[in-house]
């Protein structure tokens, strides 16, 4: 695929003389950035884009050599296309394929290999269900449809629009782009092919990836759950339609595990943060709709039981942290 027709822009926030000098060579546009919030660093970059189509590429994924051809062909053949996303394959910090692993690649679940869905059409069903848009492509058109910026591509206008919500978003750009895309409306394509390589160690943001030692990695998945928390809040009150649906679920369960790591940190959540009888309803509620696993419910009760007791929550930690 010829140089001009994309550009790239990278933004960081270090300086690194073997980078800029990669950079500098290469005529790539290089911004930096030092804000702690997700959605004002991804802004920095996006403010610079002339194109009409965004994809992301995290520090330490790498790209296949076709994957920008791949986008090119599906963003042109379709013209109402928003919202692209595609498989993933997993490799080690060294750069191999991990063959076994506990986090499965994105998949269809209809179709043979490629599904383009009509987001305008499926209201009328989410309507008729009481459902939300989001719930119907994550539970019956496409498992992790939402997960990678690596595996993403949008267009442009589509977070234009919520510029607003980003400059306030602390992480979570996937779960963001893909919620923004359905308020949008329009096509969006899903694919089984891999030209996306999701590096998993150490470092990874990801809390159930996390290393080191025993408050090391507490600290990491509090931190972690509490930016999550808020994204998701964030995503629920503002892009998503329905009172109920996976974000909202998704954002009780995270203040569950806020709530439950065996820290003194979690002594000083906000009252908004903490567990309530009310969350003993949603939970339910959840679990109902099939958007919680049966043992959320007591998850629910074990939080309400539990108080402030640190060795209390270390015990319920041992039982439920392995789902955080």
């Amino acid at each position: 695929m010829s140089k001009d027709m994309f550009e790239i822009i990278v933004v960081k926030n270090f300086e690194d003389p073997e980078s800029d000098s990669i950079i500098s060579r290469n005529l790539w546009k290089d911004i930096y950035s030092n804000s702690l919030l997700y959605g004002r660093f991804f802004l920095e970059g996006f403010k610079k884009a002339r194109g009409d189509v965004i994809t992301f590429l995290d520090d330490d994924d790498i790209y296949a050599q076709n994957r920008l051809e791949e986008l090119y062909k599906a963003f042109t053949r379709h013209k109402n296309l928003i919202y692209f996303h595609n498989s993933q394959e997993f490799i080690s910090e060294k750069g191999n394929r991990i063959e076994r692993f506990s986090l499965q690649p994105s998949r269809n679940l209809i179709g043979n290999g490629n599904v383009i869905i009509y987001v305008d059409r499926l209201r009328k069903l989410a309507r008729e269900y009481k459902i939300s848009v989001a719930d119907i492509i994550l539970w019956h058109v496409r498992i992790f449809a939402d997960v990678n910026n690596s595996s993403l591509a949008v267009k442009k206008y589509v977070l234009e629009h919520n510029y607003d919500l980003l400059m306030m978003l602390p992480c979570c750009l996937d779960s963001f782009t893909f919620a923004s895309s359905i308020k949008t409306g329009g096509l969006m394509y899903f694919t089984d092919k891999r030209p996306t390589f999701y590096r998993i160690h150490g470092e990874n943001w990801t809390p159930a990836f996390a290393i080191g030692k025993e408050r090391e990695i507490y600290i990491k998945k509090f931190r972690s759950l509490l930016q999550s928390a808020a994204a998701l809040r964030l995503i629920v009150s503002q892009l998503l339609e329905g009172e109920l649906n996976i974000y909202a679920c998704r954002e009780f369960y995270l203040r569950a595990g806020l709530w439950l790591m065996p820290i003194a940190e979690s002594r000083e959540l906000s009252p908004e943060l903490k567990p309530k009888p009310s969350d003993f309803m949603k939970a339910l509620r959840c679990i109902s709709m099939g958007l919680l696993a049966r043992p959320t419910l007591l998850l629910a009760i074990t939080l309400l039981l539990l108080g402030n007791s640190i060795s209390l929550k270390k015990f319920a930690y041992n039982l439920f942290g392995r789902f955080i």
